[in-house]
């Protein structure tokens, strides 16, 4: 047996007992399905704003190089704060999913009967502790971690916005006098 899998052999009881330290009361079931129902609508509320904000962003930046004039200073500032806001998506978004499944490691220990005592302090020693470490290593999280839908909210809409991005800078270079105009090719080849 590999070092890892002894060292995950039995984290589970490890696990719940971490979970079960604390001085107060256990959480019952239905108060921990209530956090994790608040984290999810968290995560999904920072998704929305995101989604939102990069998109008046590239409607800004699409309208920008679409003018005759084009103000490149303009449309860079517009461009640094599209990829800035597509950088915070990234991290904010995959930290608060990471507390959105940790809380679900909650409700799933608690429903194999660990008392899971002091969630809010446990989800605020969260970020940034080695600790947490284990949980992410662990045979539960990795089940609950292939949420397909998740991963592509996290990873293909940046990137759709990404490419968003790269074409209008494509436009703008092409529109620049003396460039290959391949934008007019195209449209040309399909009349």
């Amino acid at each position: 047996m590999s070092e890892r899998n002894e060292r995950l052999e039995g984290q589970s009881t490890d696990l719940f007992d971490a979970l079960s330290k604390g001085a107060g009361e256990p959480s019952s079931t239905s108060d921990l399905y209530s956090l994790w129902r608040v984290q999810e609508s968290l995560l999904q509320s920072y998704r929305g704003m995101f989604i939102g904000i990069e998109s008046i962003l590239i409607s800004i930046g699409s309208l920008l190089a679409a003018q005759e004039t084009l103000k490149v200073v303009l449309l860079l500032v517009i461009s640094v704060l599209g990829l800035s806001t597509l950088i915070i998506w990234l991290r904010i978004c995959s930290k608060r999913g990471r507390v959105v499944y940790l809380v679900q490691l909650f409700v799933l220990f608690a429903e194999r009967g660990a008392e899971i005592r002091e969630p809010f302090d446990k989800l605020k020693g969260f970020h940034g502790n080695q600790a947490y470490q284990l949980l992410f290593e662990s045979e539960e999280f990795t089940k609950i971690n292939d949420g397909g839908t998740r991963k592509m909210m996290e990873t293909w809409f940046p990137l759709l916005f990404l490419a968003a991005w790269t074409v209008i800078w494509f436009f703008v270079w092409d529109s620049r006098e003396g460039s290959l105009d391949i934008l007019s090719m195209l449209y040309s080849s399909q009349g």
